[in-house]
């Protein structure tokens, strides 16, 4: 790639749940995280040879989280330390970013407070600790004390830190939360569900090139900003005053897994939609500000819709079955071969409200599967993923092809 390095596409992600299920407290808490890690690992990772996932072991242990500082946090006072242990029986990978997710919805709370503070609070004042090693020697921290609320959908790992597993290595990861110590009472009595994710690719430079140009002609045309930066915005691009690749890795951030609120800005954009801002949505759940236009638009449209519960979930990630469901709809893209065969052996985990989209998608081309031979429907879709779904369908993508 010119001007720049390049940056991986996601092509194989690993997911392991951590269960935080204790008591977050600002006296004392009684949490399901590991006990330390100066004893044998808890969890044992087994990405198998075929490409599938199994856990083995429990995180199930007796920890105190309590208001820190980092100081006190390092030396085992207030923190919660443990180790999960990961053996590749698969093939060479490379893990490039680290993230967490944390339902909202299943936060339960037992001291009056109202949800929202209650979350937000979580995600600001708790934070999560990385360090690299192997046999409990951990000499690389490769995320620092960083509160959940940043870890969200994705963490980005600098490129010194970036590292490769071997078929048949084994990784050790040892997780620090800290609570910060100025937490106020509103973490008392709180229970909350952390996902803990570990994004993993192998390296194919056709895709990551075809990703790559897809997000820079995306940019061209307006359908992709970024996030907001302390350093660049989207008019230092277009005046190319930053290095494109730059900019995609530091505001893009194509290897984050991609929420609902963001797909519907992103097709919103992409169809030329109008935002409805004046719309009331008859979602249950707060929408926030700046998707609002678009989720209105695209619910009008039809493309998008809500669950069963009445909610839309806004900071949900969204799946690949759900991904290929609301773009065909708003593509207008139609199965012909009824009687199509799908290739992936998990075709099976597709469920029957996507089967129809996810075969239009794999007829029209426009979706492919992993090396292993599955397409993994119930698993998050990367930004860089979703963005060359939707260069194929706006017809950019054969001119990167060439």
């Amino acid at each position: 790639m010119k001007n720049g390095k390049k940056f991986s596409k996601l092509i194989l992600y690993l997911l392991l749940l951590l269960l935080v299920g204790g008591y977050l407290t600002t006296t004392i808490v009684k949490t399901t995280f590991a006990s330390g890690a100066g004893k044998e690992p808890n969890v044992f990772v087994i990405i198998n040879k075929d490409g599938s996932i199994t856990q083995e072991g429990s995180l199930f242990g007796e920890g105190l989280l309590y208001p820190a500082t980092v100081e006190e946090a390092e030396k085992g006072i207030g923190s919660i330390s443990g180790v999960i242990r990961i053996k590749n029986q698969y093939g060479k990978i490379k893990v490039t970013s680290l993230g967490v997710t944390v339902d909202k919805e299943k936060v339960i709370i037992g001291n009056g407070y109202p949800r929202d503070v209650v979350y937000n609070s979580f995600l600001k004042n708790v934070e999560l600790k990385i360090d690299k090693g192997k046999f409990h020697t951990f000499d690389k921290t490769i995320v620092g004390y960083t509160c959940l609320g940043d870890l969200l959908g994705g963490y980005r790992l600098d490129e010194n830190d970036v590292f490769t597993l071997n078929k048949g290595g084994t990784l050790d990861l040892k997780y620090t939360l800290r609570m910060d110590e100025e937490t106020g009472n509103e973490l008392q009595s709180v229970t909350a569900d952390i996902m803990f994710l570990i994004n993993v690719n192998e390296n194919q430079e056709e895709s990551e090139r075809w990703a790559h140009d897809c997000i820079i002609t995306l940019l061209n045309n307006g359908v992709i900003i970024g996030y907001p930066h302390d350093k660049y915005t989207i008019e230092d691009y277009f005046k190319k005053t930053v290095d494109p690749a730059v900019y995609v890795n530091k505001v893009v951030l194509p290897e984050r897994f991609i929420t609902r609120a963001e797909t519907a800005v992103l097709v919103g954009r992409a169809l030329g939609l109008k935002e409805d801002l004046t719309a009331k949505l008859e979602y249950k759940d707060y929408i926030p500000t700046w998707a609002k236009g678009y989720i209105a638009a695209t619910t009008k449209e039809k493309i998008f819709e809500g669950y069963p519960s009445g909610e839309f979930k806004p900071n949900n990630h969204i799946t690949r079955e759900e991904m290929i469901t609301v773009l065909t709809k708003a593509f207008d893209v139609k199965l012909e071969n009824k009687r199509i065969e799908l290739p992936f052996k998990d075709k099976d985990q597709i469920g029957h409200w996507a089967l129809e989209y996810v075969k239009a998608g794999y007829e029209k081309e426009i979706i492919v599967g992993y090396p292993d031979n599955t397409y993994k429907p119930k698993r998050p879709i990367t930004r860089a993923e979703a963005f060359t779904i939707i260069c194929k369908l706006k017809g950019w993508h054969i001119e990167h092809s060439e």
